[in-house]
């Protein structure tokens, strides 16, 4: 296996076919690659793993798998996987045509893409994570996140800003210390603390704000249930319609924020479903 001296976090670029990559960051002074054929019974796999550049300059790391003749012309898919050892804090760009993607440990900046294919990481600077079928889940996003998806996406925890475009399944933001906007054709949306402003749309599915603190949130879903929780201290300014439901709200009406208060502007749609709001638990 390729061993390079790395005693400074690296950046990597991984780039294959097809097969799952696998990276790990710890607390070390060296960068270990391993480059396996996905099916080793296949010959292609197997050439293609013996034909993957691995590349090793000024810092910077390079994995990456030949695009033979051979692969459009047989119905088998040519495919390696792939596992990286690197050194924590390093920036990665990891990116395959099917496969999973999984980062294991504490990463600076990153961009993953897999057209078919889970996205696992544990814990980046800002992301930029892609799929075109499969599952998004991170631990915890030191900055900014962009995320786009068709399944379901699970961010545990988010610093920054927030961008989520799910095509088709659920979308869940644990905490979002930035602005948050997720748009979803067909799938559930739900942010369980958000930050100073929110746009959550879903064209099909529910949308629930576990707790609003401060700012601006728009809600908006033609079809599915809206609930909206609101923090204790916090004066709300509603704008809420159903078309085809019941609104509901818990809140004390009043003339305005008592001195002090936070204030949130609170805007939600929905034309077929109810809604509710209620002070956050």
């Amino acid at each position: 296996m390729p061993t390079f001296d790395t005693p400074a976090p690296i950046h990597a670029t991984v780039d294959v076919i097809t097969g799952d990559i696998r990276i790990v960051a710890g607390e070390r002074h060296d960068t270990v690659v391993e480059v396996r054929p996905h099916d080793p019974s296949s010959e292609f796999d197997v050439r293609t793993a013996a034909q993957t550049r691995v590349e090793f300059a000024d810092g910077k790391l390079l994995v990456k798998s030949p695009k033979p003749l051979s692969v459009y012309l047989t119905t088998r898919s040519t495919g390696v996987d792939v596992t990286v050892a690197l050194p924590a804090g390093s920036q990665v760009k990891a990116l395959t045509g099917q496969g999973d993607v999984r980062l294991e440990g504490t990463y600076g900046d990153c961009t993953v893409r897999t057209h078919h294919g889970d996205v696992l990481a544990h814990r980046t600077a800002d992301l930029r994570a892609t799929t075109l079928h499969g599952r998004i889940s991170v631990d915890r996003i030191a900055g900014d996140a962009q995320i786009t998806g068709s399944g379901d996406v699970e961010l545990t925890e988010v610093t920054g800003a927030a961008r989520v475009k799910n095509l088709d399944g659920p979308s869940w933001i644990g905490h979002a210390g930035g602005d948050v906007s997720v748009n979803s054709a067909h799938g559930d949306i739900t942010i369980d603390r958000a930050g100073p402003r929110v746009v959550a749309r879903t064209a099909h599915g529910s949308v629930r704000l576990g707790e609003v603190a401060r700012g601006a949130a728009v809600l908006q879903t033609a079809s599915g249930a809206i609930e909206i929780g609101v923090r204790k201290g916090t004066s709300a300014w509603l704008d809420v319609k159903s078309s085809s439901g019941t609104v509901h709200s818990e809140l004390t009406a009043g003339d305005g924020p008592a001195g002090g208060d936070e204030t949130a502007e609170i805007r939600a749609r929905t034309l077929d479903g109810d809604i509710l709001i209620r002070r956050a638990a």
